[in-house]
């Protein structure tokens, strides 16, 4: 599995749910979003600008296993 911070701008909807939907399906496109965060707006082109990291490939056994606490 390997992490990657991207960006990508989003247009701006009409709710927040909406906008949630719209930010994840961009994401998805590059990978499993594991975070992301709004980070600009631009009012006058009404995008979003959204930085995220995001997950690809396949997790191995015994490999960048989350760790255990007790």
């Amino acid at each position: 599995m390997v992490t990657h911070l991207v960006t990508a701008e989003v247009p701006l909807q009409d709710s927040p749910a909406a906008m949630q939907q719209a930010i994840e399906a961009t994401l998805v496109q590059q990978g499993t979003p594991l975070r992301w965060a709004v980070t600009a707006v631009d009012v006058d082109r009404q995008t979003a600008l959204v930085e995220a990291i995001v997950t690809q490939g396949e997790v191995r056994a015994g490999v960048a296993s989350p760790p255990v606490w007790a």
